[in-house]
């Protein structure tokens, strides 16, 4: 055996130190190397039009497709619209089923495959089978195309180097399915993009392309499944994503979708972005003209935002139009207890609020769109608001030392439909209807709210929205006119609101509640509460 393991160890030595002392320079090779990737990988440029227009005129005159180059061009411009009357051969009901057997028949040579493959991958991401311009036999072949590039993207790889597109394309293989984007709503969500961004580099596909319509839709779908809080934090980001015009073809469905989905959550406070939105592109939600873009949603739906609209409106004519401006917060806090039982509401507006063009006048007369008039016969300043609730007409105006008037619908003495302007006379009509002033202690009512909630409720039945919501004495209008220690903890127990009481230290006496609720700011004001944003009510003294 000593032989024989000497020998094993003489060859072990040997091999040991064959190449001691010899020394390889890898740099050249490395440098070949990384040449040959960065040609690879090179992109396929799309070729120019005119080119891409000569292969189509041989190939719609001849009917063939004998030529790798112009096979290999025709590839590229599939979608691309050419001459006066925009044709795309991928809507050719007979030249694109030619193109795919002819470049089928380059499959057992896969480097020349590869190179129409990737122009047909371009073809691909350029046609939007959802676009306005989308027609014959277009919407169809795109499907096809995306079952082709789906057969054969494992015969793409070659011996040798292949380009990185391959490998990101097989990577991203979702994007050849009909669920081409969900896996990113989730990432692009949290800002983790890096993925996406990669794929649209090495395959090409641009911010025109319909995958960008796709992963907003998918960002959507993935933000209505998350809670309310974090939905609720998405929704501005994903209204200015469907306010751009390359995602026109999803406002519709997807707003739908945002408006049914904010309508679950808890609770459900009025979204200003979310109503513009949404009135700016399906226009007021309680006019008949408008039904078709609302039936897209429930009644419950909207009614939510036919809500919100009334309240801003109301809130725009009080604040906006009326002399007193923000001043002149009783009328408004009155009117809002009854925004559900409003049926409709019109604006006549003066000549100073028609022609204005600052940004607030416009904004709201294109709110008001389809219940808008003018007013004449008054001065340039005054405006008329006109609301139904139920067969009862009320008109309110903005210059104050107006009375309210109303009217019943049956008989009144001006028309609100088919016609443009309306004329003061008209509107306070006593004939017709009656009047009720705005002034307090009248008929032993300290406060004019009262006498007129009395009024709507004694003649109409006119109750304050949501009476459930709203404890007595608030609901029947009878609410406390004095302030004392008793009435002031029934009315915090009632909304159960605490307090905090700091003025034996010298400081104030907090209700602890916002200035979201009209009928518990009307109170506090009455007895002589003051609001501060993010803290409370609060009253000096006793």
């Amino acid at each position: 055996m000593e032989p024989i393991e000497d020998l094993r160890q003489a060859l072990r030595s040997i091999n040991d130190t064959a190449f001691q002392g010899l020394y390889f320079d890898h740099r050249p090779i490395q440098q070949e190397v990384k040449k040959l990737e960065s040609r690879v990988n090179q992109p396929d440029a799309s070729p120019p039009l005119d080119r891409i227009a000569e292969a189509m005129a041989k190939l719609l005159s001849t009917g063939h497709l004998d030529d790798f180059r112009d096979l290999r061009v025709i590839s590229f411009g599939a979608a691309t619209p050419l001459g006066t009357y925009q044709i795309r051969l991928i809507e050719k009901k007979d030249h694109f089923p030619k193109l795919l057997n002819s470049i089928d028949h380059y499959r057992d040579r896969p480097r020349a495959f590869r190179r129409l493959y990737r122009g047909l991958l371009a073809s691909y991401f350029q046609y939007d089978p959802q676009a306005p311009y989308a027609k014959d036999a277009g919407p169809n072949h795109w499907k096809r195309l995306r079952q082709y590039l789906n057969d054969h993207i494992d015969g793409l790889q070659t011996a040798g180097i292949d380009p990185d597109w391959i490998a990101v394309l097989q990577e991203h293989r979702n994007l050849l399915t009909d669920d081409p984007c969900s896996r990113y709503g989730e990432a692009l969500l949290d800002g983790a993009s890096d993925a996406f961004e990669e794929a649209g580099r090495q395959l090409g596909f641009s911010g025109t392309s319909w995958v960008t319509r796709a992963v907003v839709a998918a960002r959507i779908e993935a933000a209505v499944r998350r809670s309310d809080h974090e939905f609720k934090a998405y929704l501005p980001e994903l209204l200015k994503l469907l306010n751009e015009p390359r995602h026109a073809s999803l406002l519709n469905a997807r707003l739908a979708q945002l408006l049914e989905r904010y309508a679950h959550t808890q609770p459900v406070v009025i979204h200003h972005e979310l109503r513009n939105f949404a009135v700016e592109h399906w226009k007021n939600p309680w006019l008949p003209i408008n039904e078709n873009r609302w039936a897209l949603v429930s009644e419950l739906t909207r009614k939510m935002v036919g809500s919100w609209l009334k309240l801003d409106l109301m809130k725009s004519f009080f604040e906006l139009l009326s002399a007193d401006g923000s001043n002149d917060s009783r009328r408004l806090d009155f009117w809002i207890r009854y925004i559900d039982e409003i049926n409709d509401m019109y604006f006549a507006l003066g000549r100073y609020a028609t022609k204005n063009q600052e940004a607030s006048f416009v904004a709201i007369r294109k709110k008001m769109a389809g219940r808008l008039l003018r007013l004449s016969g008054t001065g340039r300043e005054n405006n008329a608001f006109i609301m139904t609730m139920g067969n009862t007409v009320f008109v309110e105006f903005g210059m104050q030392g107006n009375a309210a008037y109303v009217y019943p619908l049956s008989e009144l003495p001006f028309e609100l439909d088919g016609v443009r302007d309306i004329h003061l006379k008209a509107l306070k009509d006593t004939h017709a209807g009656d009047r009720l002033y705005h002034k307090d202690n009248v008929h032993n009512y300290k406060h004019w709210e009262q006498r007129f909630n009395a009024h709507l409720y004694q003649q109409f039945g006119i109750r304050v929205s949501s009476p459930g919501e709203i404890p007595e004495p608030w609901r029947s209008g009878s609410y406390y006119t004095t302030r004392n220690d008793t009435t002031l903890q029934i009315f915090c127990q009632a909304f159960k609101l605490t307090t905090e009481e700091a003025r034996p230290l010298g400081g104030y006496l907090w209700i602890k509640a916002n200035d979201q609720t009209s009928i518990i700011n009307q109170q506090l004001r009455a007895w002589g509460f003051s609001y501060r944003a993010g803290r409370g009510w609060f009253r000096i003294g006793e």
